[in-house]
């Protein structure tokens, strides 16, 4: 048999709203310590130990056809003196022949990268500057430096101003080998220069 009690039963409502005005009194009554006060920020911008990131370049070897990165670090291992710390690994899908190339210190990625271009067989690699928030399909190489000989030039053009404009017909010069003097020795006339590539989807670009 069921007992009858002389209180009115609460409703749904009226719980929910006493339990939170409990809740709301117990927050105002709590107080941290000095030690429970201190708290951790996290951010992309932590770092454990030294970052190497830095070291790395982006490459790509200009082929029709896939190659396996075991061919590919084996052209450039020794091609860039088998430097400290090298590993290569491939990025976005095999027929592109994109890689990331890793290096023990700021030298060695220098060498590739003021060396370039290279070559894997027949086929030319280039290279540009690690960007870690670039996705596979957002490289394009569009720009590639490289070194040009030019030769048997007149005696006096052999110097950085003539030697320059003779490179200006080539590309942008980014620089001309020459001694202090501004005089060039030597059979030929070395320089570095930009070229932009008309073949912008054999560079991976769309």
């Amino acid at each position: 048999m069921a007992c009858r009690g002389n209180s009115t039963p609460r409703s749904g409502s009226q719980n929910s709203a006493e339990e939170e005005a409990h809740v709301v009194n117990l927050l105002e009554k709590m107080n941290l310590t000095h030690d429970e006060g201190d708290f951790a920020a996290f951010s992309d911008d932590d770092k454990e130990g030294k970052d190497v990131r830095e070291w790395a370049l982006i490459g790509k070897v200009l082929s029709p056809l896939a190659l396996h990165i075991t061919t590919i670090t084996n052209a450039m291992r020794p091609a860039w003196g088998n430097p400290y710390g090298f590993t290569l690994r491939s990025v976005g899908e095999k027929v592109e022949n994109l890689f990331i190339a890793g290096f023990g210190c700021q030298e060695d990625k220098l060498k590739a990268l003021n060396g370039s271009p290279w070559m894997v067989g027949k086929h030319v690699v280039i290279l540009q500057e690690y960007d870690e928030t670039l996705k596979p399909s957002d490289i394009c190489f569009s720009r590639m430096e490289m070194w040009v000989h030019i030769l048997n030039l007149p005696l006096g053009r052999m110097n950085v101003k003539r030697g320059t404009r003779a490179a200006e017909l080539i590309g942008e010069v980014i620089r001309v080998d020459a001694g202090e003097d501004g005089k060039i020795s030597g059979e030929f006339v070395r320089a570095r220069v930009l070229l932009i590539l008309i073949n912008l989807s054999a560079a991976g670009c769309s």
